[in-house]
């Protein structure tokens, strides 16, 4: 009809095709939802779940809008969720894939600390291959870093087309690098995470790299080891062993 309302036939056709058990369900859902208290226990038991997690998560309960108005408030009320600020976005570059070496390679700065003493070193992680290498450092400057990146481009005789990193890796010496070298540089942003399989291998590197400074250090008969060979023989056992995608 002109006017906008449903047909007699629409409504028995609607009023057929809803599922009885289906429909008394969701008013069940909807009624323990009304009660703050409970919206409260959810927030907390979900690690202080947000209003939009919230409503990702039950797109398909129906759930009126008063009761996404309530979580809110509680929210707003939560003492945590006011002291401690929200967690950065996951990146959106973490589909990046290249088809052959050199294509895409991500860069970033480890540190690990064993027995007071800190130890840098550089990262550097091919898309393509999931070849890992790795650089020890004194310090994260760019003077120091930009030989690095020279280096691996002469081990594998390969200069990269794309670079990924932090913010640290676009200051204008980088900047100045990337244009001689006709490099793309891809910036993440500000306490923007690694796109998830680099942040993996870095993690797993650093956790590797960590146990066998631990060893060497409480080992007397290894004390002519040099970090160097320590990163080495790490980054070896990385590159030997099978990633989740069988690479």
């Amino acid at each position: 009809p002109q006017d906008g309302s449903v047909p007699k036939v629409a409504r028995r056709i609607n009023r057929k095709s809803e599922d009885p058990v289906q429909a008394a369900a969701l008013r069940r859902i909807h009624d323990k939802l009304r009660n703050e208290a409970e919206l409260l226990k959810l927030h907390l038991k979900h690690y202080h779940m947000t209003l939009d997690s919230f409503k990702k998560r039950t797109s398909q309960l129906k759930i009126p809008k008063e009761i996404y108005d309530l979580y809110d408030e509680d929210v707003k009320r939560c003492p945590h969720c006011a002291a401690v600020p929200p967690q950065p976005s996951r990146s959106t570059l973490s589909g990046l894939r290249a088809l052959n070496f050199g294509d895409l390679i991500f860069v970033d700065h480890g540190e690990v600390s064993v027995d007071g003493i800190k130890f840098i070193f550089l990262i550097v992680y091919d898309a393509a291959t999931c070849l890992l290498d790795v650089f020890p450092q004194k310090s994260f400057l760019p003077e120091e870093t930009i030989p690095k990146i020279r280096e691996w481009m002469g081990n594998h005789n390969c200069c990269p087309k794309n670079i990924c990193g932090d913010e640290q890796f676009h200051l204008k010496e980088f900047l100045k690098f990337y244009t001689f070298n006709d490099i793309k540089p891809v910036s993440l942003g500000p306490y923007t995470p690694w796109p998830n399989r680099a942040e993996t291998a870095v993690r797993l590197f650093k956790k590797q790299f960590k146990i066998m400074l631990s060893d060497v250090h409480s080992d007397p008969s290894l004390k002519d080891v040099t970090v160097r060979e320590i990163g080495r023989k790490a980054t070896w056992a990385r590159n030997n062993s099978l990633t989740y995608g069988g690479k």
